[in-house]
């Protein structure tokens, strides 16, 4: 006999105790993600303004983990703050490099003879 006939014969019960249940999916939180990330960033962003982008990173897996209903919240709101404060300050950052490359002299080259 062939196993969609067995399975035919046997009662609801009888098939739920034979068939293999599916496992339960694993639901991956971005949560904890973000605020290690948000954390990095705002720590390397005191130091340099090239995090911006890992910041923004920081702030897109918040963003997303505030958007689904298993996250944690709390630990996505301070992922989101540590990334804002860390775009704040490569900002800060970059206004400074901007105001120094308008301050420095003018290169002049030696004229041709």
């Amino acid at each position: 006999m062939t196993e969609p006939e067995e399975a035919a014969r046997l009662d609801d019960a009888e098939l739920l105790n034979v068939l293999p249940s599916r496992p339960a999916r694993r639901r991956i939180s971005l949560s904890s993600p973000s605020m290690v990330v948000g954390t990095f960033s705002l720590t390397m962003s005191w130091f340099t303004p090239w995090v911006a982008p890992l910041a923004l990173i920081a702030a897109l897996l918040a963003v997303i983990a505030l958007a689904r209903r298993h996250a944690q919240r709390v630990l996505a709101w301070w992922g989101l703050g540590l990334a804002v404060a860390a775009v704040l300050f490569c900002g800060v950052w970059a206004l400074w490099i901007v105001g120094q490359l308008g301050e420095a002299p003018a290169l002049e080259l030696p004229s041709l003879p």
